[in-house]
């Protein structure tokens, strides 16, 4: 009888823990599990209240939010997963459909294959082919108008993996009726005369040239492909102003383990979320290229705007030596630049302006977003160069009040500024609803904003000039694009220019080489503190042998270090205060300003200037650049700042000599 109520009472604990195991997983995660891979949007606590929990509202909500956190939810779910795909060959991803011989497609794709996209956008083919010929027209438009300025527009669709491999779709039936917008795109483009490539036929044509797939079978994006499809890119583009770009040069093929394959390359197995690998039948290979130039050799500066492809370009071929620079704007919503290390929000970028400011502009999707909205670029691109602001306010506003008095009833808790927002909205997908820009015409109407554009454009070719904007933007911690803009409209309207107002030393040069010398090791770490100290070695090898004893920036940044130190007494900090205090400005700000003055009114910079100058401000620059990083130091240079009513600079040169003198 013990034995049997020691079994019972063995298994009623067993049975609490197997209850209660889930509860403390979701709570405390004893166990570690592989994340699932997707986006998902994290639902709020539920918040109870005697009402809510009556009418069922509570209950409701709890549930999404219960289901996200559940304990063992990663394995449960891919169990489950897994279970579905290997007896139904199917995926419950919304990415993803599950074709034959383990092959994965994206569903965008398929759907588009057999025709069946007019069903899930609900649009009539003549809904589709119109908003295509407002897109078409737009794009010639903005060409024909960029090329005023001397830059060249193209676009590309890109292959679908659905037509390329077809053979390993799930057979279902074609709709006959279904409009082709890729077929329809790429043809109304060359009627127009407009530089374009549908990538999809020629993929079809040449698939069967190669012993290897160009998609990867488990994968939505093209692989060995991209190498292939960004040499042909290049040469089009050439072709465009006749000038010879960087020559790819591709390797022998090689086959990748299966085990060293970057997940990025097997995108949609991932999405999967099952427990093991699907088996891989077609391996993944890969083309070795490198780079070629000649004198005759031109590095383009481009702006991309499309899709995720563009990050399996950029990991096959080496952009920072085929472009002098390239920024992305990807998918419409946010801007990439500085070699992709850093970004902001398109609501903050002038799609006009990025245009004007590259010598290329090449835009290009998928061939299923050919039935969506693309991007917006065309409208915007259009309306930025043509409508000045004041007109895009006026028209914003008109067709807002108009939505406003047809649609309130419908959008009770609509705002104004929603209405303004979906009346953007309506002007970029249709920007023929602005009179000027109506008809197959080129329009002849100019944004007066384009003026100082150009303007920037003639500044960002100064590399003195950008390089004391840089300077000043760090300093007096503003905006590079603000500046360039202010620094444009000076130069439009002959105002004092801020490259004559600006102070800058000879840490900021030196940061300036090390983020210029970035991107040559951008190929070998993504780590941007491991891309600094790369660069910082090789700037340091520069100074060794002499190589910038004749930069006049160098120079320059040297005798304004020597001005810097002229006035680090107590005479000149006590005319500096007494100045500060009858403009009304910060100390710190009067001393910049006595430092340009003093620096734009030396004649003679080779009293200023010897040999061991630069090898000791840059021992000098590297002491600095570690004492900033360091709180404590900081916050002791700040003290002293307050304290004694001297400049920032006055306080770190205090510790920067100390700690050169100790090293000494």
């Amino acid at each position: 009888m013990k034995k049997k109520d020691y079994t019972y009472g063995l298994m009623f604990v067993l049975l609490m823990v197997l209850l209660l195991l889930p509860l403390l997983q979701e709570h405390f995660g004893i166990f570690k599990f592989k994340p699932l891979k997707g986006v998902f949007e994290p639902t709020d606590v539920p918040e109870l209240t005697l009402q809510n929990y009556a009418d069922g509202q509570w209950q409701r909500q709890v549930e999404p939010y219960i289901a996200e956190r559940f304990g063992f939810r990663e394995p449960l779910i891919r169990l489950y997963n897994q279970y579905v795909y290997d007896f139904y060959h199917k995926s419950y991803s919304d990415e993803i459909a599950v074709g034959k011989d383990g092959w994965l497609y994206q569903r965008d794709g398929v759907v588009q294959y057999y025709g069946l996209k007019g069903q899930r956008h609900g649009l009539t083919n003549e809904q589709f082919k119109e908003n295509l010929d407002i897109e078409m027209r737009s794009l010639v438009k903005v060409r024909a108008i960029l090329k005023e300025y001397g830059v060249e527009l193209m676009t590309f669709t890109l292959p679908v993996k659905s037509y390329i491999y077809p053979e390993h779709l799930w057979p279902q039936p074609f709709v006959d009726t279904a409009f082709d917008a890729g077929e329809y795109y790429d043809r109304k483009l060359h009627e127009a005369g407009f530089p374009h490539i549908n990538m999809t036929p020629w993929f079809q044509d040449i698939r069967d040239d190669y012993p290897f797939t160009l998609f990867y079978e488990k994968g939505s994006h093209w692989a060995s492909g991209a190498v292939i499809g960004t040499d042909s890119l290049l040469r089009f583009m050439e072709t465009l102003k006749g000038e010879r770009f960087p020559r790819i040069v591709m390797g022998e093929p090689y086959e990748v383990p299966e085990a060293d394959i970057n997940p990025r390359d097997k995108d949609l197995s991932e999405l999967l979320n099952i427990c093991r690998e699907p088996k891989l039948r077609s391996p993944l290979y890969e083309i070795p290229v490198s780079i070629e130039t000649d004198s005759a050799t031109v590095r383009p500066n481009v702006l991309f705007i499309g899709t995720s492809y563009y990050y399996y370009m950029t990991s096959r071929i080496p952009f920072r030596e085929v472009f002098s620079n390239r920024d992305f704007i990807y998918y419409g919503k946010t801007y990439f630049y500085d070699e992709e290390l850093r970004w902001k929000p398109m609501t903050q970028v002038s799609v006009m302006r990025e245009a004007l400011l590259h010598d290329y502009v090449v835009y290009f999707k998928n061939a299923p977003q050919l039935y969506a909205d693309g991007f917006h670029f065309f409208g915007k691109a259009l309306i930025g160069l043509c409508i000045s602001g004041e007109q895009l306010e006026k028209k914003t506003d008109e067709i807002a009040d108009s939505l406003m008095r047809t649609t309130s009833e419908t959008h009770p808790g609509w705002k104004w500024e929603d209405y303004r927002y979906q009346a953007h909205l309506i002007l970029v997908k249709n920007p023929e609803l602005f009179e000027e820009l109506r008809g197959d015409g080129i329009p002849t109407s100019r944004n007066p904003r384009i003026k100082a554009v150009l303007k920037e454009r003639t500044i960002r070719a100064d590399r003195d000039w950008r390089f004391v904007l840089h300077a000043k933007a760090t300093n007096d911690s503003i905006d590079l694009d603000k500046l360039y803009e202010m620094e444009s409209f000076n130069l439009l309207n002959g105002q004092p220019l801020l490259k004559k107002q600006s102070f800058f030393t000879t840490y900021d040069y030196f940061e300036y080489l090390v983020e210029e010398m970035r991107p040559r090791f951008s190929d070998q770490t993504i780590d941007l503190s491991e891309l600094n100290f790369l660069a910082l070695e090789a700037l340091g090898e520069r100074v060794k042998k002499h190589e910038l004893d004749n930069d006049s920036l160098m120079q320059a940044a040297c005798v304004m270090d020597a001005v810097v130190k002229s006035l680090e007494n107590e005479k000149s900090l006590t005319s500096i205060r007494e100045k500060a205090q009858a403009r009304q400005l910060s100390v710190d700000k009067m001393f910049g300003i006595d430092a340009v003055w003093c620096f734009n009114n030396i004649k003679d910079w080779n009293p200023y200037f010897i040999g061991n100058t630069i090898s000791t401000a840059f021992e000098l620059y590297k002491i600095e650049r570690g004492l900033r990083k360091d709180q404590p130091t900081m916050e002791k240079v700040r003290k002293k700042c307050r304290e004694k009513q001297i400049p920032f600079r006055v306080a770190l040169d205090d510790e920067i000599r100390w700690v050169y003198q100790h090293k000494k």
